[in-house]
This record gives structure tokens, sequence and C-alpha cells, in this order.
């Protein structure tokens, strides 16, 4: 009888182990919380659209310690990315950046913001349509409600289309980070990123509505020094020739030598090594 109770209770165990590994990754994965704060850091929390799209700019600034997608606004815990794409929570896909304010200001980090958004529709951005895709900005304290304010003030007196701006400032919620495969999507997926952002429109709307300063957050060519970085590859890399690459923020980096190693993503082809604001990003040989 023990025998027998033994082998039920072997084979209750391997049908556990068996359920856990046939579910899908993205049923086991969990999403990492954003990187909190310190005393010498502030954040700022922007939706505008697809979060995919909203990285990019802020990534390239200055200041700008690290960018995060998410979800703001609902009153649902712990939402999904099925569930708010639904529109059930009624939360809104967002960005949380946490920065320095020593290096870069709240005031230039809202100016990116508008000129990386159509402030002129409600419960829309470019091909994505619902409540889940509306614009804000989720003010953290007094100080960022009255520049983000005096902001859309400002850019009611100045806007370069006819338009009304239509973009909502709030206080910010609880901020409820994305799942792990959304996170710097423009870097880990660049084409399918580069195809939907094309195909959704985005860049055509932005000039249009823009001119010339939809391009703002993008920073020129110039030369990018790898910084602590730097000792954790395995190869010699003294300096990088950096510049945007298709029209993103995403760098290109022309390397001077072959020894590239694992936490940065490298094509031997042609040499060239993503980083992320100085920072290198792990990934494998390609």
């Amino acid at each position: 009888m023990k025998i027998v109770t033994k082998l039920f209770a072997m084979a209750a165990a391997v049908t556990a182990i068996a359920v856990v590994n046939s579910a899908p990754a993205s049923a086991l994965e969990k999403p990492k919380p954003a990187p909190a704060p310190t005393a010498a850091t502030a954040k700022a929390t922007f939706a505008g659209g697809c979060f995919w799209c909203m990285e990019p700019p802020f990534d390239a600034i200055d200041g700008v310690l690290s960018t995060t997608s998410g979800y703001i606004g609902g009153k649902q815990k712990n939402p999904t990315y099925k569930e708010v794409s639904a529109g059930y929570t009624g939360h809104t896909e967002a960005i949380e950046i946490v920065y320095d304010p020593k290096k870069v200001s709240y005031e230039r980090l809202l100016a990116v913001f508008w000129r990386n958004i159509d402030p002129t529709v409600k419960n829309q951005q470019f091909c994505d349509v619902g409540s889940q895709y509306r614009t804000g900005i989720f003010t953290h304290d007094d100080a960022q409600k009255v520049a983000a304010e005096a902001s859309k003030a400002a850019l009611v007196k100045s806007k370069p289309f006819k338009s009304s701006v239509v973009t909502e400032i709030t206080a910010a919620t609880t901020f409820y980070p994305a799942e792990d495969y959304h996170q710097d999507y423009y870097l880990k997926n660049p084409i399918r990123y580069k195809y939907y952002r094309n195909g959704c429109g985005r860049d055509a709307r932005l000039r249009e509505l823009w001119g010339a300063e939809a391009v703002a957050g993008r920073s020129s060519s110039r030369s990018l020094t790898l910084g602590a970085s730097t000792n954790l590859l395995r190869g010699r890399i003294l300096r990088l020739r950096c510049s945007p690459y298709a029209g993103y923020v995403t760098r290109v980096c022309q390397t001077r030598r072959h020894e590239l190693r694992p936490l940065a993503t490298v094509s031997r082809r042609s040499h060239i090594i993503k980083v992320k604001q100085g920072r290198a990003f792990s990934g494998d040989l390609t």
C-alpha cells in the first residue's frame, strides 16, 4: 500500500512539472519593478500612445538614467498587457523615466514629450485607438504640476497646428511596469519595431504636426565613450563613433576592434555595437 501511495505521489509531481514546463513563457513571465529613484534622481511619467515608441526619444537624452514601459491611470491592480490593450482596466500605456535633475530638467523632458505625440486627439495615438492609448502627463509633485501646466499653456499659444491640445495633466497614480518583453522593445526587436512604427504612421504625423521640431530629443552624430561599462567588456574598446540609425535613436557605433563579446549586441559582419546612452546592453553575438 505504501508503495502504491508513493507511486501516486511521484506521478502527481511529474504531472505538475509537465504543466509548468508546457506553459508559455509569457504566462510565467513577471515584470521587473521599475528602478526606484534615489535622493539624487527624480521620476517623470508620460503617456504617448504605444510605449515602445516613447522610450527611444528619452533614452537619447543625457541625464536620463532609465525608461520603463508600463500602465497607469486605471483601477485594476497588476494589470496585464492583454487586459490593458483590450481596454478593460482604464489604464493607459505610459513610460516612467528616472532622470538626474542636475543634468536634465523636467521642462526639457516635457518639450521632448510634446514633440513625440499627437496632442490633438483623445483616446487615440496614430493607428492605435482606445482610451488605453490616450496621452497624458502624470505629475509626481506640485513643482511638476506647475511646470506641466505652464508647458501646456505655452504650447497652446505657440503651437504650429490649428487643432486644440487635449492632452490631460493629472496626478500620478500607481505605475505598473509592463511585461519584460515590452521593455527596450526597439532594441530587442529593431526590425519589428521599425515595421510597426512606419506602418502606424507615427513619424509622418509627427512631421505633419511639428515639422523640423519632430526630431526633438534625437541627438546628432557624436563620439561616445563607454564609461563604467567598458571594463565589463572583454574586448579593448577605447572609443566609439556613433550616429542615429534609420532615423531612430538607437545608436550604431563603428568599432576599432573585433574583440567584442557579450554585454553588447554585435554584428561580426559590420562590426557594430548597439548602446543606450553609453551603457552596454547584454545580448548574443550574431
